[in-house]
């Protein structure tokens, strides 16, 4: 996934535990923390789908192909 290009996806966060775990493995800076360490997507046109957020939020974060109008879960994009 990673030869896509900037902007190939689009990034939802739906939650946030305030770890700050997106914004510490982002490749890119897709990613700010606000005052309480919650990530915000801040620069979503950055990312390339390298799926390391995914990683470490398995949770929270949704990243959704910008051709796409549904979601895609963890599970589904790791098939």
């Amino acid at each position: 996934m990673t030869d896509c290009p900037l902007g190939a996806f689009k990034v939802i966060i739906k939650a946030c535990s305030g770890k700050g775990e997106c914004a510490s493995v982002c490749l890119v800076n897709v990613f700010e923390t606000n005052s309480k360490g919650e990530c915000i997507v801040t620069n979503s046109e950055l990312c390339f789908g390298c799926t390391a957020c995914l990683a470490q939020c398995t949770e929270h974060v949704v990243i959704v192909p910008n051709d796409s109008k549904e979601e895609i879960t963890v599970d589904e994009l790791l098939m």
